[in-house]
């Protein structure tokens, strides 16, 4: 047993050399190992100042035998003492090796947290050995002491420890649960997510490991494409994710940027992934083929790769999943949301939902569909509030199914539909549900809104083919907010030129029709009076609606309060407009200080809910002859 003090001041440098201890943690090597020893202590810097700077503490190289079967380090120290004062070993003392494979430089060097206890390990591979005849792993380990700020120059003396360890004594990972999943064999719906595809539980034992990666190989006759977002899980939390499944048929985890960590016990491992619509009919598995296929590390030996194995100990080869299979139908639905979710009030066959389904591999029949209705705040002169009329199924445009009268509350169901409903093979089939927007008594809801919910169904799909059985899942529909139609009628400001006599086509009003963003609207008619004294006398004739250079009616005698009537059919998509112009021919023996005007109202319905349209009377400018 040895002694070294160190004595150190707060700027000047100067060093003594009285004594260390030295204790060896001897482990029961085999003496043709090597044994643990540390062989010499060159001191390097001897004096140090005390400003908490490594680069101006104190260091040593220490000289040390490894056994060969004990190829990793850890080193201990006491506080640093001088009878009355002490500096703290914990957070002031590091070590490394440059001949460490994880700890090789002041970067990654291994510290001290406390007094008398055990820092990082340091690992040494044999091939870093310095003498080739010498037992065990000849080393060199540089230790550093780093004074903190106040410390009281004096003589110091600290005690230390080594220790060695064989890689892997302290922890162990094991598959415990057998080569192959239970159920060896299943079958899942293809376009489906969040599939399981392996799953195998996981042993840690006397300690904790990081889980660095994981690869595992596909095999069966569905292709590598029909894989998507695969996720993989410990104990149901996700800790690593890939896209697709490679050109090699595998999918890799790669978690070296944050290993996991994976904890003293059993845990859950497992992978999912969404599983394509074109995968109907085949099979596959998923194995982690060896034990090169997951790699992981002793949190107290980095660097080192543990020997992961299965059942206790054997090779961790071939861990398979079940066989699973696709299932013969696949049928996939999708909520078809509307770019504008407003209905028109007092519409007639509004669509209030609408989904997409498509089937994969056979065409499905679908026997029955149950949905849900919501209605919020829906206002009515009506006192009879919670019902829709005439609600219809109609499958790409044609109604299947009788229609009925839905209750807030309560489901709907279209049932016996069978041959009348049928999704083919990769085509989008459109399901509509449409209503009247008002009560069973045809008074309109003004406002409001509604959702129509497609509910989980049992056993009401079949194969057009196989007959196999499958079920519907629940969509919820789009939500859709009950408005007005919003199509207006306005005078489009214009600035009339000078009467004179003997004017043709003189134009004496321009009005202008626009629709909003809930619906477009076909304009049946223009209702036109012309009035004044002009009309009065006779002295003009010959009115002309416009739209632009296109004449969309005339009438060649007007009269006086009867409004004159002008067939358009004129149709507008949503957000949209279009101007007409008035025109009359102002007569040779029109009088000076007679005067004209116009006034106009449209009739008409909207595209999509066929809700009626008539405007208000708009007045045009009253025009006097000068």
């Amino acid at each position: 047993m040895y002694t070294y003090i160190y004595k150190v001041k707060n700027v000047l440098r100067d060093f003594i050399l009285i004594s260390v201890f030295i204790f060896i943690g001897f482990s029961g090597a085999n003496a043709a190992d090597g044994v643990l020893s540390v062989n010499s202590i060159s001191i390097v810097k001897p004096s140090a100042i005390a400003n908490s700077s490594y680069a101006d503490g104190w260091q040593w190289i220490f000289e040390v035998t490894l056994p060969t079967s004990e190829p990793t380090l850890r080193m201990r120290f006491s506080d640093w003492f001088n009878g009355t004062s002490t500096i703290a070993a914990g957070d002031n003392m590091r070590y490394y090796s440059q001949y460490s494979s994880n700890a090789s430089n002041t970067a990654s060097a291994a510290y001290i947290s406390a007094a008398n206890t055990y820092g990082g390990i340091l690992v040494f591979a044999t091939s870093t050995d310095s003498s080739s005849t010498a037992p065990g792993i000849q080393t060199l380990i540089i230790v550093e002491t780093k004074v903190p700020l106040g410390a009281v120059g004096s003589n110091y003396h600290s005690n230390y420890g080594l220790k060695s360890l064989p890689i892997g004594v302290e922890t162990s990972v094991d598959f415990p649960s057998g080569y192959t999943d239970s159920p060896s064999s299943y079958s899942i719906d293809g376009g489906s997510n969040n599939n399981i595809i392996w799953h195998k539980n996981i042993n840690v034992s006397n300690g904790s490991a990081k889980l660095f990666s994981l690869k595992l190989k596909k095999t069966g006759s569905v292709a590598d494409s029909e894989f998507n977002n695969l996720v993989l899980k410990v104990d149901g939390v996700s800790i690593a994710t890939t896209t697709t499944v490679n050109n090699s048929h595998e999918a890799i985890f790669d978690l070296s940027s944050a290993p996991y960590l994976l904890t003293s016990g059993l845990k859950s491992l497992e992978v999912t992934s969404s599983v394509g619509m074109y995968s109907a009919g085949k099979n596959f598995r998923f194995s982690l083929q060896n034990s090169n296929a997951i790699s992981a590390e002793d949190v107290l030996v980095p660097g080192i790769p543990l020997a992961v194995t299965s059942n206790s100990g054997g090779p961790a080869n071939n861990l398979n999943s079940a066989n699973i299979s696709i299932n013969t139908l696949i049928l996939v639905t999708a909520t078809n949301n509307k770019v504008n979710n407003s209905v028109i009030s007092d519409g007639t066959g509004v669509t209030i939902a609408s989904y997409t389904m498509k089937a994969y591999n056979e065409a499905a029949i679908i026997n029955n569909l149950t949905f849900s209705p919501s209605m919020n705040s829906m206002i009515t002169a009506d006192s009879l509030n919670n019902n829709l009329p005439n609600v219809s199924l109609f499958v790409n445009g044609n109604r299947v199914g009788a229609s009925q009268t839905v209750i807030a509350g309560g489901n709907f169901t279209f049932s016996g539909l069978s041959n009348d409903f049928i999704v083919g093979i990769d085509a989008s089939t459109t399901v509509e549900i449409r209503a009247d927007i008002k009560t069973i008594n045809s008074i309109a809801y003004t406002a409001g809104s509604l959702q129509i919910d497609m509910v989980t169904a049992t056993d009401n799909v079949s194969g057009y083919t196989s007959g196999a059985i499958r079920s519907s899942t629940y969509l919820a529909g789009q939500r859709m907010t009950i408005a007005e139609h919003g199509v207006q009628l306005a005078n489009n400001p214009f600035s009339p030129p000078i009467m004179t006599v003997n004017t043709p086509l003189y134009k004496i009003g321009s009005y202008i029709v626009t629709t909003s963003s809930v619906d477009g609207a076909t304009i049946a008619s223009a209702n036109i009076y012309i009035g004044g004294t002009m009309v009065d006398n006779q002295h003009v004739n010959n009115m002309v609606l416009k739209n632009g250079n296109t004449i969309l009616g005339r009438y060649n005698t007007i009269f006086s309060g009867i409004p004159s009537i002008i067939p358009l059919g004129l149709s507008l998509a949503p957000s949209s407009s279009v101007t007409l112009d008035l025109y009359l021919d102002v007569l040779g023996d029109a009088i000076s200080g007679e005067s004209t005007y116009s006034s106009m109202y449209i009739f008409g319905s909207t595209l999509s809910s066929g809700v009626t349209i008539l405007s208000p009377t708009i007045n045009g400018p009253n025009i006097t002859l000068p």
